[in-house]
């Protein structure tokens, strides 16, 4: 465990752990509150001693994600940090379904922003729970996969295995 803080200023204990998926370490980190990110490592992770219960359950819907058993994950709670405009972001990312995409300009309309494809862009950069917001579903509208800030292979291979899973 390490000692983190929440804007309060009152120190509080962070939890990191980890498991293998078919395309790296996924890494989870949590305070008593709720996760605060699902992400991938590169390397190794020790795994905390003693982290809440929510995140095993974490753990285990995210599996089963991977093995196609699980479209939509279960309530958990979150403890997510952003500005108002990334919370909204990110909160619109809800919308968009298992196996589906939607362009950065169709999301921009969805939020009504005027020109700020950009914007919402570098919002999805800074989404710390990838996978429970699923960021990976936004592509470009000239094609391709776009950005990912796990790299776009591992994009490509989420788009894939959702629209996989989709037509069976």
């Amino acid at each position: 465990m390490d000692n983190g803080q929440l804007n309060s200023g009152v120190p509080t204990l962070q939890y990191t752990i980890g498991f293998e998926s078919p395309i790296g370490i996924v890494r989870l980190t949590a305070i008593d509150a709720g996760l605060t990110g699902v992400d991938f490592a590169e390397g190794s992770i020790v795994d905390s001693v003693g982290a809440p219960a929510f995140v095993s359950q974490a753990i285990e819907q995210l599996q089963e994600y991977f093995e196609g058993k699980r479209r939509i994950f279960d309530t958990l709670p979150l403890a997510i940090r952003g500005t108002d405009f990334q919370m909204r972001v990110w909160d619109a990312l809800d919308g968009v379904r298992y196996g589906q995409t939607v362009t950065y300009g169709e999301l921009t309309k969805e939020l009504k922003l005027d020109g700020g494809a950009q914007a919402v862009g570098q919002a999805l950069t800074r989404n710390h729970l990838c996978l429970l917001i699923p960021c990976h579903r936004i592509v470009p509208a000239e094609g391709g996969v776009g950005g990912y800030a796990y790299g776009e292979e591992r994009k490509r291979w989420l788009l894939a295995h959702e629209r996989n899973q989709r037509d069976k």
